[in-house]
């Protein structure tokens, strides 16, 4: 059983940057020909705790399996600085005051759960039946969070890339068709010209459970020459894992879920060893 903790905070203040950037647009401001200049400075912190339980064990020497178990936090104001990740926000919604920006990290998984096993029998007095080996994976996690916002706004009128938050939001079960109630965020008013709200990464997504199987064999013809075959099976129970919902509270098809990820999947493989 392991514990681990980790806290990383940039060197720079903020207020020493907010100070640079200043002066920056000053003197940009004095050369009219001059185009935008964009300045980047490490100003983001973030914490990590979590605690992980492992267990491995061989069994009879045919058989091994392992497994273990992740509860974990990580919080953050700022994961990424190019919006990979589709579901969250990826600017600051206030760059003055990044510590409203503090919630889950995009990459933030509360819990995970791994286990493989492999089992090689030993038939060694049947033709058939020896030199086979079963093996399978297992894969479950917690949904990563996800951030709700407005679609279609415009600051130059007051408008806000966050709704507010009048209400809870949360639903008590969650369906691709509402994963979360939107009319708990409305949209900011025009003309308000203030921020929304609402937090950043204040829901779970959907979690994730995979079950995955393989079935093969090595025909050895020489010390250094086998074919191995393989038969694998990825997903066989065809459980639905769905993908991210819709963030945008303002379009109708906001909070709901269009898409899936991979349904069952088998193949069947030759390898030459030599």
């Amino acid at each position: 059983m392991n514990f681990s903790a980790k806290r990383t905070q940039a060197s720079a203040k903020i207020t020493t940057f907010r100070r640079f950037a200043h002066a920056i647009h000053r003197l940009v401001a004095s050369f009219p020909a001059a185009c935008t200049i964009n300045t980047f400075a490490n100003v983001a912190n973030s914490t990590y705790n979590s605690g992980t339980m492992t267990v491995r064990r061989r069994l009879s020497g045919t058989s091994f399996i392992r497994a273990s178990y992740v509860f974990s936090k990580s919080l953050d104001v700022s994961s990424n600085t190019g919006g990979v990740v589709a579901a969250n926000f990826p600017t600051a919604q206030n760059p003055y005051n990044l510590n409203q920006e503090r919630g889950r990290s995009d990459f933030d998984v509360r819990q995970a759960f791994l286990a493989s096993f492999i089992w090689a029998p030993k038939f060694t007095n049947n033709l058939v039946l020896r030199g086979w080996q079963v093996s399978g994976t297992t894969t479950a996690y917690t949904g990563a969070p996800f951030t709700p916002k407005v679609a279609n706004f415009d600051i130059t009128t007051g408008g806000a890339a966050r709704p507010d938050r009048v209400a809870n939001g949360a639903i008590a079960n969650p369906s691709p068709d509402a994963w979360f109630d939107r009319s708990a965020f409305p949209v900011v008013p025009l003309r308000a010209f203030r921020y929304g709200s609402s937090g950043r990464n204040i829901f779970n997504g959907p979690g994730t459970f995979n079950l995955n199987t393989g079935l093969s064999r090595r025909f050895r013809f020489s010390d250094t020459k086998a074919l191995q075959f393989r038969a694998e099976a990825f997903n066989i129970t065809n459980r639905t894992n769905f993908n991210m919902p819709t963030t945008q509270v303002d379009i109708q098809s906001g909070s709901s879920i269009t898409a899936a990820k991979s349904p069952r999947q088998m193949q069947l493989a030759l390898r030459l060893e030599f």
